[in-house]
Parts: structure tokens; sequence; C-alpha cells
């Protein structure tokens, strides 16, 4: 669903069609909706790794699906969320999987900068704005748990 909508996306971009601009917005909340049932799926069944990369795709769509709503402020939180996840996942990783995340890191920067620029606008300055980035980037517990996890299989090997 994500690949379609990035297909209308361009297509869109070259001729300004409301009807295209709709059925994009549709694909990706698909595309959120289905990244989200991978996510709960992973928790359920998957270990501490496959449930941290199932919610950095999660975070990502759905900071995909903001953006291009519009909702700078929602943007702004989840693509924080998936990068500060990217980043630690990096540190965590063997070579291979530590640039791919450090890839994905940069991706979702590209994102983050106009979710960043728009959310500083609406929210109304800086100060603002670093409230709402501190909160997004903070770790919840059990999150800090199986990075935890991660560090010391990771040591191990």
């Amino acid at each position: 669903a994500w690949s379609y909508a990035m297909e209308l996306k361009q297509a869109l971009t070259k001729d300004d069609d409301s009807r295209k601009q709709h059925h994009l917005l549709k694909k990706l909340k698909k595309a959120v909706a289905w990244s989200k049932q991978l996510h709960e799926l992973s928790v359920e069944v998957g270990d501490d790794r496959t449930q941290l990369e199932s919610d950095v795709y999660a975070s990502w769509m759905a900071g995909i699906n903001h953006n291009e709503r519009a909702e700078w402020e929602k943007a702004l939180t989840s693509l924080l969320h998936a990068k500060t996840l990217c980043e630690q996942l990096a540190k965590v990783s063997d070579v291979e999987t530590e640039d791919r995340c450090n890839d994905m890191a940069k991706q979702i920067g590209q994102s983050l900068r106009l979710a960043k620029y728009n959310a500083k606008r609406e929210l109304g300055g800086a100060q603002k704005l670093a409230a709402v980035v501190e909160e997004a980037t903070k770790l919840a517990p059990e999150i800090k748990s199986k990075f935890e996890m991660l560090e010391k299989t990771h040591e191990i090997k």
C-alpha cells in the first residue's frame, strides 16, 4: 500500500488531481493500519528486536501519513519516535544491521525536516517545538528494557 501511495504521490506532483490525492491518502491510511497490525502481531509472538523494528516501521508509516495530511505535530512525534528507535537499534546491532538502521534513520530524517519546520510554525515557536521533541524522543520503560536485553545479547556475541 505504501509503495503504491508513493507512486500516486509522484503522479500527483505532475498533475494536481484531487482524486489522486484522495486515493493517496486512502492508501497511506491502509499502510498505517497494516503496519500497526504487524506491530501488534510482533508484540504477541516476536522477539525484542522484531518488536522494536516493527515499532519503527509503524511509527514511520504513521509519520508519513501525518505529513501528507499536514498534521505536523503528530508527524513530528511519530517520526522522532521512529528515528530514535532506529538510532538505538543501530547501537545494539551487527555491522550490516547497523548500516540498515542508520540508512533508515537518514531516510526518516528527510521527512522529519519538513515536519519540524511546519510544526515550529504551527506550535508558535522554538520553545514549544523543543518540548515536543524532548517528549517524543523519550523512550518508554518497556522499550528501554528491550534495548537493555538486546545490549546484553549483543555483548555476548
